[in-house]
């Protein structure tokens, strides 16, 4: 980079993603004690877990991102003020917040339940962070949802440039809080569509017709509401009836390698 007036860098760090890499230094900062398996997943399918395990399992989990935000705190440090950029994680971990929920909206074919992610839509795997530093570009800290879907027009706008017909999202500053906004989950089981507006969340699973509303003044979800609001249901509406999946594509052996070791290949 320090050679070129212009350049891109996309920096995708894996840390806090099981098997977790727990810095040594941050070992003693959380105090992260030496369990078998920490760095991992155990009690996928139990709700009847350890609790020195668990407990175990977050601190390893603080730890790792702590080390994330000392590796960009390094890059930020040299980066100058012209320098677009945008920092946000793709999905959150389940810490055993909703077992018996889980259960109600899918059917996994791994057997796994509230824990690690990949088959929920819940907010402990769906709210991410969200950071922009741009030149041109007014910020704020909100306190209702966005979406990683504004990521593209707000680059775009930073950069001077027109947003594309059809391009999903809306730049950062343009935000509202009755906005719409949709989550899918298509990897494991059921899938689960979930639509937020301000502090309340729908979610859908078509397979068992199952709709439940929830609200977030508790930032997880609780209790299901006796009844799904219009104003969501219109939401779901709005969206149609989401993606569909592409052909399938060959990988090779060190790809397959790699995604065995992710976990999602099995």
């Amino acid at each position: 980079m320090a050679d070129r007036d212009k350049w891109f860098c996309y920096l995708h760090l894996g840390d806090p993603h099981a098997p977790i890499d727990i810095p040594d230094e941050h070992r003693d900062t959380f105090d992260v004690p030496q369990i078998d398996g920490v760095a991992d997943w155990r009690y996928r399918e139990k709700t009847d877990i350890d609790d020195a395990y668990r407990d175990a399992r977050i601190r390893a989990y603080d730890a790792a991102i702590r080390g994330v935000n000392d590796a960009l705190a390094g890059l930020l440090a040299d980066l100058d003020d012209d320098t677009i950029i945008v920092i946000c994680g793709d999905h959150g971990e389940a810490f055993w917040e909703h077992p018996t929920l889980e259960r109600e909206l899918n059917d996994g074919p791994r057997g796994y339940y509230a824990t690690d992610h990949g088959h929920s839509v819940l907010e402990e795997v769906a709210r991410v962070p969200l950071w922009v530093r741009a030149p041109n570009i007014k910020w704020d800290r909100y306190e209702y949802p966005v979406s990683l879907v504004d990521v593209a027009p707000t680059v775009l706008q930073a950069l001077g440039a027109d947003v594309p017909d059809g391009v999903a999202g809306r730049s950062i500053e343009d935000q509202s809080p009755d906005r719409a906004l949709l989550c899918e989950e298509l990897a494991y089981g059921y899938n689960q569509r979930a639509v937020w507006r301000g502090d309340r969340k729908a979610i859908a699973v078509p397979e068992n017709d199952t709709v439940l509303a929830f609200s977030l003044d508790e930032y997880l979800e609780e209790e299901p509401l006796e009844a799904v609001p219009v104003d969501l249901e219109d939401a779901l509406t709005s969206f149609g009836t989401g993606v569909e999946g592409a052909d399938r594509m060959a990988v090779g052996a060190e790809t397959r390698d790699r995604l065995e070791e992710l976990g999602y290949l099995e």
